[in-house]
């Protein structure tokens, strides 16, 4: 049902994808070159995976090939073909098995895989190929391959029917929790359980009684014995010990000691603060710090430690629908799109920082009214290109769901964006303003530490001035942006303190890019806006220049933070927020 087809080309679901890539078997049987081609893949994070990514490996082009082109379609010629596909993955993963001596168990089972296809496949059936796999699912559910062995050594392993005879010194009951051991379900059949009881037929009580007498006979005689089941809830399982151990407790008063085993999963360990090195020292300076490893360190200096300094970052997954993060870039790209010009506006143009950079000759230097209004009266073609940047981010070729959703309200933000800036041309009196830097990437050395950031925008609406545009589509604050020398130590005090939850992070943002502008200002007066698409429903676009007074300050105290980072007597501490540590990248590791 997930497959699909574009432009000749067939792709398929990545959670069907990364389901099979999960599975033991498949990890077994796969060569070098699938390996490579699976960890290709996953580090993708596409949405739909072509089928020639699978290209390499024969098992990979076995299994991922197009089948069922039309699901809707119940015809016996399309079931044959399933079958056949399905009795050609079983000969291409089979024979590898054997050489794995841990997965003969896996080869029983696909012997009998083998067998129920065939079996089906003789019957030409004329039904849809879901109704096919619930019938091959239903033959196979009850399929058992038995255990072998040598009944004079070593360990045995027996289902309750073959140990009514036997006396055991220690024994291991596996899968006792309730409705497993014993077993909840009693054979299907058209006589009601009153009249099977009125005409003394077997019921659910003698099933009970018949697993009740295997139970007990089996541990008549054991010294030792472990009953091991499954605590976990999941669905309607509701992870219950057996019947049979509450009974031996309450009726026998058996002496019951209860273990609980967890796995062994490997964490880092909350051992304290973590030291610094002089090789730490050296790491951080030869990096391109940023606003956002700035604001680690006053959240958590461990957090910067594993992000800057050991250059960990959370694994990329496969994103369904757009989160906060990737609606924030794709309402960026769009404006930076709108204002580079109308080349940019071509849904199939990239994004990249590669290719603005070789575009830059072309970009728009005036930004008119009547441009402006020309994208406000087609917002189908804003439409457009917020839908091609959407499948970019999420790497798929459809939009859909709720990520339809997104694309008006991206669509809102932009229009409301292109309103704002009328409003501020109207104010001045002007047609257009001049734009001076989209996305532009800038650099600074400071104390002996080397600065990155980009730019959204840099504009000039009036002569003598430089304004410096930051987009937002998260929370802003009005202490994120009213910064005044009234109000410049307070916060600064804030964004130096220790209270993570009020701390102005955009404020130190604007804060970084005033100093990427100032060495070439030459003088110029510079003023800081934020675009919040929030805000901007409500009032209008605020330009707040930037306060000498605040400047002044955030110099100072970067300078004293900028020295405790190279300080090699003080260790990198972890915060003592919890709320930080919860949504954290590492947590695991840190051992919070």
């Amino acid at each position: 049902m997930h497959l699909r087809s574009k432009d000749g080309k067939w792709y398929f679901y990545h959670r069907q994808v990364h389901a099979i890539f999960s599975n033991s078997v498949f990890k077994s049987v796969i060569g070098e070159e699938g390996r490579a081609a699976v960890t290709r893949i996953k580090s993708g994070s596409q949405y739909y995976i072509s089928q020639e990514s699978f290209c390499g490996d024969p098992v990979l082009e076995t299994v991922f090939r197009p089948v069922v082109e039309d699901p809707r379609r119940a015809d016996s010629d399309v079931i044959h073909s399933f079958c056949s596909y399905l009795t050609e993955a079983i000969k291409a993963v089979a024979p590898l098995l054997k050489d794995i001596p841990d997965m003969s168990v896996e080869l029983d089972f696909a012997r009998e895989c083998y067998l129920a296809v065939n079996r089906l496949a003789d019957m030409e059936l004329p039904i849809l190929p879901s109704t096919f796999v619930r019938l091959l699912s239903q033959v196979l559910g009850p399929v058992s391959v038995p255990f072998t062995g040598e009944p004079l050594k070593g360990l045995q392993v027996m289902g309750p029917l073959e140990t009514r005879a036997l006396d055991f010194r220690n024994l291991v009951i596996l899968s006792s929790g309730e409705g497993v051991f014993p077993r909840r379900s009693s054979g299907t059949s058209f006589i009601p359980p009153e009249l099977r009881k009125g005409f003394g037929l077997p019921n659910y009580e003698y099933q009970d009684a018949v697993w009740a007498y295997y139970f007990y006979r089996m541990i008549r005689r054991a010294e030792n014995v472990w009953m091991v089941y499954d605590s976990r809830t999941e669905g309607l399982r509701a992870g219950e010990e057996s019947r049979y151990i509450k009974q031996l407790e309450l009726h026998f008063k058996a002496d019951i000691v209860r273990h609980v085993a967890r796995p062994a999963v490997s964490v880092g360990s909350d051992t304290g603060d973590i030291p610094k090195t002089p090789e730490d020292v050296e790491t951080i300076r030869s990096s391109f710090l940023s606003a956002s490893s700035l604001q680690n360190y006053l959240y958590c200096p461990a957090k910067f430690y594993f992000h800057t300094v050991r250059k960990l970052k959370a694994e990329d997954e496969v994103a369904e629908s757009l989160d906060a993060g990737m609606i924030g870039n794709v309402f960026h790209n769009t404006m930076c799109a709108l204002y580079t010009g109308p080349f940019a506006m071509d849904p199939d143009f990239s994004m990249d920082r590669k290719t603005m950079k070789e575009c830059s000759g072309r970009a728009l230097r005036q930004i008119s009214k009547d441009y402006i209004r020309s994208w406000l009266d087609r917002p189908d073609a804003l439409r457009a290109r917020i839908r091609s940047l959407i499948m970019a981010e999420l790497h798929t070729f459809e939009v859909s769901g709720r990520n339809l959703v997104f694309e008006d309200v991206i669509l809102q933000y932009v229009m409301k964006v292109l309103s704002r800036d009328l409003e501020c041309m109207d104010a001045r009196g002007m047609d257009s303003f001049e734009v001076l830097g989209l996305e532009q990437e800038r650099f600074l050395d400071y104390d002996g530490f080397r600065f990155k950031g980009y730019i959204d925008r840099m504009d000039r609406f009036a002569p003598g001035e430089i304004r410096i545009v930051d987009y937002k589509t998260g929370k802003v604050s009005d202490e994120d942006i009213n910064v005044f020398d009234d109000n410049a130590q307070e916060v600064v005090d804030a964004i130096f303190g220790p209270d993570n939850a009020k701390r102005p992070k955009i404020a130190l943002q604007m804060f970084l890019y005033d100093l990427f502008v100032e060495k070439d200002a030459g003088g110029t007066a510079i003023s800081n806006a934020v675009y919040a698409p929030a805000r901007l429903f409500v009032s209008p676009v605020q330009s707040i220049p930037a306060s000498p007074l605040f400047t002044s300050l955030m110099k100072e105290r970067l300078s004293e933070m900028l020295r405790e980072i190279s300080d090699t007597s003080v260790p990198f501490s972890r915060t003592v927020d919890a709320k930080t540590c919860s949504h954290c990248d590492f947590k695991t590791i840190c051992g919070r």
